[in-house]
């Protein structure tokens, strides 16, 4: 997706009314809050066991991976609704809040940003109309989530099942017992990434959208993993279905080292 001359001359106008220079080295951010629909919206049909607020995660998790971002030249902007939580902090332009927020504004800054990083929410979608590569934090169904284009980083939350307190695995989540009950916090406890985590993806994510990412073998055998644990699924749920495979693909992005690093 492109803006028309005219359309582009107003974004840049705005963005320039927000303190972002049309030079700029941009990253957007979001981190999917409860909303003004308060998370229980429907975009299909779901059990009721299935609670949407396990997707939800704290913008503050993010600032380790910003200040890095800064650190480096990059300007943040934070996308959103007027709903969220307020975010002043250096480096950051927080579009969310902004009484001069626009659709085409948002637009505007994910044509420009290097890379977003963002939960399970409609900005996963958008950026395939803009071609934004993504960092998708804070997963809890990793094969929904899974980055369709590369560049692209998943990185799931850590679930605990709370019949023993142990962490599922990364195999595990993928498995039909936890796909029968995902988001299900009467079985689940969801622990949103760290904010280290979250930075070290955002490093290896920068590195490959600035050409220096190589896939590790861990990378590479979990994809594997994944597209087989999908196959194995497609005749039992519409969900994946809906979701996984076409035609044998997945997606081209792959799980973030650090998913990785503890298993």
């Amino acid at each position: 997706m492109r803006l028309r001359p005219a359309a582009s001359e107003e974004a840049a106008r705005q963005a320039h009314a927000h303190g972002i220079a049309p030079d700029a080295r941009l990253v957007c951010i979001y981190a999917r809050e409860l909303g003004y629909k308060r998370g229980v919206e429907l975009h299909d049909v779901k059990p009721d066991s299935r609670d949407d607020r396990t997707r939800n995660a704290r913008i503050e998790s993010y600032l380790r991976a910003v200040d890095d971002l800064v650190g480096r030249s990059y300007q943040v902007v934070r996308l959103g609704d007027p709903s969220m939580t307020p975010l002043v902090h250096p480096g950051v332009v927080d579009l969310a809040i902004s009484p001069g927020r626009t659709n085409l504004l948002e637009v505007y800054c994910l044509l420009r940003s290097a890379f977003i990083i963002c939960g399970e929410s409609a900005f996963g979608s958008v950026i395939y109309l803009t071609n934004t590569p993504i960092l998708l934090v804070n997963a809890t169904e990793p094969i929904a989530a899974y980055p369709v284009r590369a560049p692209g980083l998943l990185l799931p939350k850590t679930v605990v099942d709370k019949r023993d307190g142990r962490p599922l695995t990364t195999v595990e989540l993928l498995g039909l017992d936890y796909h029968r009950q995902f988001r299900d916090t009467r079985r689940f406890l969801y622990v949103d990434n760290s904010p280290e985590q979250v930075r070290a993806a955002a490093q290896e994510m920068l590195d490959w959208v600035q050409g220096r990412w190589t896939e590790s073998d861990a990378q590479r055998q979990y994809h594997e993993t994944i597209v087989a644990a999908t196959a194995q699924l497609w005749r039992r749920s519409q969900y994946v279905r809906k979701w996984g495979l076409h035609e044998g693909f997945l997606g081209d992005g792959r799980i973030a080292r650090i998913a990785l690093a503890t298993q």
